[in-house]
């Protein structure tokens, strides 16, 4: 379900627009990365981390948690990610909340992670709110209560992050809303797999073998 803000060109383009720079700076750095090039692309962003750009503090955390063109180094990830995430950068909140979540360079602690979770969902940032629900459907750090799982997978779902599709698709085939709802599973699993989120095809395809859904145009991999 949780998952670090992928550093792919659309990340980066997302990120990007919130650095104060010149295009032809943000163009380079862009492509650094696309290249490669990784030590070029985080020389650039460790400037403007240093200079106090949320964006880019969350990037270079995310070179840290990742160890591109670094070594891993998930106490300096933490570092970038708090000082982007207190200036409530979501993308940041939603990284900082993930290592409290899975343990990673500090104490595994449930409690921080639905703080920073929650900070970022309730500002409408999709990933936190699939991940908020994720919380609230196994009880991490919160009562357990597959209400309010439902409320934030369909809220982040609603903005395309296919893990919440899923999610919410799972839990109306179960009927947790009162009454299976399979045709809605469907409609969210689909949708998810439309995005390749492998889960949503195997499902999709489960359902299929077992004559429950009759056309399935989705190809499985």
């Amino acid at each position: 379900m949780k998952k670090h803000g992928l550093i792919i060109l659309s990340f980066l383009t997302y990120q990007l627009f919130a650095i104060q720079a010149s295009a032809v700076t943000l163009k380079e750095a862009v492509s650094a990365y696309n290249e490669g090039r990784f030590g070029t692309a985080f020389s650039y962003f460790i400037k403007h981390a240093e200079g106090g750009e949320s964006a880019a503090q969350n990037i270079v955390g995310l070179f840290y948690n990742e160890g591109l063109g670094i070594k891993i180094n998930y106490q300096k990830a933490i570092y970038w990610y708090k000082k982007a995430a207190k200036k409530n950068n979501m993308s940041a909140q939603n990284n900082l909340a993930i290592m409290y979540q899975d343990g990673l360079g500090l104490p595994k602690n449930y409690t921080k992670a639905i703080y920073w979770y929650r900070k970022a969902a309730i500002k409408g940032y999709a990933e936190a709110q699939g991940n908020l629900g994720y919380m609230y459907e196994h009880g991490h750090g919160v009562k357990h209560s597959l209400k309010q799982a439902l409320y934030w997978y369909k809220k982040s779902a609603t903005k395309g992050f296919a893990g919440s599709q899923y999610r919410l698709g799972i839990l109306l085939e179960r009927g947790v809303a009162g009454k299976k709802q399979l045709r809605q599973a469907v409609k969210w699993y689909e949708q998810a797999a439309n995005q390749g989120y492998k889960l949503a095809k195997q499902k999709l395809g489960e359902l299929y073998r077992k004559g429950v859904i009759k056309d399935y145009r989705i190809t499985v991999k």
